[in-house]
């Protein structure tokens, strides 16, 4: 294993650990059953050990990728947006470790994804976007901005797939899986 791999894995070990003790509250009030719905970044990290450790399947890594996209990018803008979040869990570390989501989201490419490997992608993305702003299990956030973020938290959803879509349909240099 080089360097960067095991750096990498150490960072992702690194951010689920520092992620799941930022949800511990959170998942001590949430049924057992929507917590893989909760621990949105610490779960995108794993995913992506996991795809390093070889799972390596289309629809996997489809779902890997915009989990790490969506909510590197969510967790950067609502931090910035949230004088809440500024106060009380913002920290350099905090922000390059979701930066390293983004990054992640495109490195370690092998094969060209089709379109139709992203729809398992779109469909639990959606479906935690309604977990948590219809049925109520969205982490702390400012409530003068609830439907801005949850507008905001779907959006994302959508743009995390259809980045990847067209990303491998204008990559040819990758070869098709």
């Amino acid at each position: 294993m080089n360097g960067l791999i095991l750096l990498i894995i150490v960072l992702n070990i690194f951010g689920i650990i520092l992620g799941l003790d930022a949800y511990y509250y959170q998942l001590t009030t949430t049924p057992f059953m929507f917590w893989i719905f909760v621990i949105d970044c610490p779960l995108a990290a794993i995913l992506f050990l996991l795809y390093l450790m070889g799972l390596t399947n289309p629809y996997f890594e489809a779902i890997m990728r915009c989990y790490a996209l969506k909510y590197g990018i969510w967790t950067i803008i609502v931090i910035f947006s949230s004088s809440e979040f500024l106060n009380y869990s913002f920290t350099w570390v905090n922000l390059l470790l979701h930066a390293g989501l983004i990054i992640e989201s495109f490195t370690f490419m092998k094969k060209r994804l089709a379109a139709k490997h992203f729809i398992p992608a779109l469909i639990i993305l959606l479906t935690n976007d309604f977990l948590d702003y219809v049925i109520g299990i969205h982490p702390p956030i400012n409530n003068s901005l609830f439907f801005e973020t949850a507008f905001f938290t779907v959006f994302l959803s959508i743009f995390s797939v259809a980045v990847f879509v067209l990303f491998y349909k204008n990559n040819k240099n990758i070869k098709l899986e």
